[in-house]
């Protein structure tokens, strides 16, 4: 934004243009140029198309100029000045947009944390589930009433709940560190995240407002992209100028830089300068066409944004009331699963019912639960981001 600021300053600055110079330079005219006279100046006889050579000039001079000059008329000057106006507003709605997706990718991360930590929780529940299990299965192994392999089968579940917790884990340290890489925090601190996820959300959907950035940004720079277009057609028109030229010069036979017995013969000029473009060069022509074709992309952009500003928002919506239809059936399923779980469980501590059945039921609950889990947080990302998209517009 600072940039844009300098590059308006630059622009005002360039409709008048002020240009000046100064150069000193000592000559020694090591020989005197000639210049031809007609001889009847000197001869009256002397035929007209007769010259004589004489060779005129002082072989040491200094001169000091300066040259200053201001444009009265520059169209592509004032065309410059507004397309860095508009490249102000295009780059405040970038940063918005920057600024949003940042805020997008934060949530995301953090309710991915939030995710895992509930999925933790779990996991270290299932820990003691299978343990309690694998106690189970002992016991009748004890009694004669299993076979090995059931033994084996129970202690390798007990064994995955393990390792699964230990995998989250190393999940969350991996989230934390993409986190503080997104909101530049030192790897020296600390971020520590406590979410209450709720088992009972509002079931009042959060109100979508329209938040057409995307499309404000594509019209700026398609207002950008017009009066570039329009500069760069400009630039074949001419400029007037106001100039203003003043030299001393000192002629003298020695070969100092100065000689106080020597006068300074000073020259003043004033006037006005109109300079007209070649029209039809190489260099021209291929910046015109650009242009022309970068406005016309602009306008295509514009189309696309206007379309997408309105699938957008409804889109926040859409992922709302599914994330929500999944979270209420997940709770369901996952009562009927824990239930399901609970008296298989019963009956394989009566001898009812075998190993297999009894430990598919529980990875059945397990993975369950892991959706429900998935679906709450994503109802809770889905309001997240209907936030972000209702503050920052």
């Amino acid at each position: 934004m600072d940039q844009a600021k300098k590059a308006k300053i630059a622009a005002i600055a360039s409709i008048p243009d002020p240009t000046e110079s100064a150069s000193f330079s000592y000559t020694d005219n090591l020989t005197l140029p000639v210049t031809l006279f007609p001889a009847n100046f000197s001869d009256p006889n002397a035929s007209a198309n007769e010259f004589r050579a004489q060779r005129l000039g002082v072989r040491y001079n200094s001169t000091l100029s300066n040259y200053a000059e201001i444009k009265l008329f520059n169209l592509e000057g004032w065309h410059n000045l507004k397309a860095s106006k508009q490249n102000l507003d295009a780059t405040a709605f970038d940063n918005k947009l920057t600024l949003k997706t940042l805020y997008d990718n934060i949530a995301s991360t953090y309710f991915n944390i939030v995710q895992l930590q509930e999925q933790l929780e779990s996991a270290k529940e299932n820990i003691k589930v299978s343990d309690t299990l694998f106690q189970i299965a002992l016991n009748k192994f004890n009694q004669g009433l299993l076979k090995q392999q059931d033994i084996n089968e129970t202690k390798v579940s007990y064994l995955n709940s393990q390792e699964n917790a230990k995998q989250i884990t190393f999940i969350i340290e991996q989230q934390y560190l993409t986190l503080k890489a997104l909101a530049d925090v030192s790897d020296k601190d600390s971020i520590v995240i406590r979410h209450l996820v709720s088992t009972e959300p509002s079931a009042t959907a959060p109100e979508v407002v329209f938040n057409n950035l995307n499309l404000a940004s594509t019209i700026a720079k398609e207002n950008v992209a017009f009066t570039n277009f329009r500069k760069n057609k400009s630039s074949k028109h001419p400029t007037l100028s106001l100039f203003l030229s003043n030299s001393l010069t000192q002629y003298n036979t020695g070969a100092g830089l100065f000689d106080s017995n020597w006068q300074w013969y000073d020259a003043t000029a004033i006037g006005f300068k109109i300079a007209m473009p070649l029209p039809f060069s190489a260099a021209r022509i291929s910046a015109n066409a650009e242009a022309k074709y970068n406005h016309l992309l602009a306008q295509k952009n514009t189309e696309h944004a206007r379309v997408k500003a309105e699938l957008d928002n409804r889109q926040l919506s859409t992922d709302y009331n599914k994330a929500w239809s999944q979270f209420v059936t997940n709770k369901e399923i996952y009562k009927l699963k824990k239930d399901s779980y609970h008296k298989n469980r019963n009956l394989y501590e009566q001898g009812l019912l075998s190993t297999d059945r009894t430990l598919d039921s529980f990875n059945a609950m397990v993975n369950s639960h892991y959706s429900l889990i998935t679906s709450a947080i994503s109802l809770l990302l889905a309001e997240a981001k209907i936030e972000i998209n209702n503050t920052i517009k």
